[in-house]
């Protein structure tokens, strides 16, 4: 839902991924269920659009967004490898940053 309400609009995207980060920050958070890292990241590469933002917006509030893209990277291949090296140079240049990279994979 929240992928088609911002389709190709990136920022309101992560601003509303941050929003919604911020408003359960305040909750018990031992509570949640655990995800499986490796689970989120394939789902991440490969799923549907729904799960790619579904992980995408898991780990972008739960954890370290460098390890996360770096990891990323290495389990795709072919244009998405691409993909990621373009975003990577960006995040270097200060054009972008993990988390928009981030959710800008997921939404493609």
């Amino acid at each position: 839902m929240i992928a088609e309400l911002h389709w190709n609009d990136s920022w309101g995207l992560v601003t509303e991924l941050d929003m919604r980060a911020l408003s359960k920050a305040g909750g018990n958070r031992a509570n949640a269920p655990a995800r499986d890292f490796i689970m989120l990241i394939k789902a991440l590469a490969y799923g549907s659009l729904r799960e790619k933002v579904c992980a995408a917006e898991y780990l972008i509030e739960s954890d370290d967004l460098v390890k996360v893209f770096n990891i990323l990277s290495t389990f795709v291949s072919g244009e998405k490898k691409r993909q990621m090296a373009d975003y990577d140079v960006a995040v270097k240049l200060g054009k972008l940053d993990y988390e928009v990279a981030l959710v800008d994979f997921a939404i493609r």
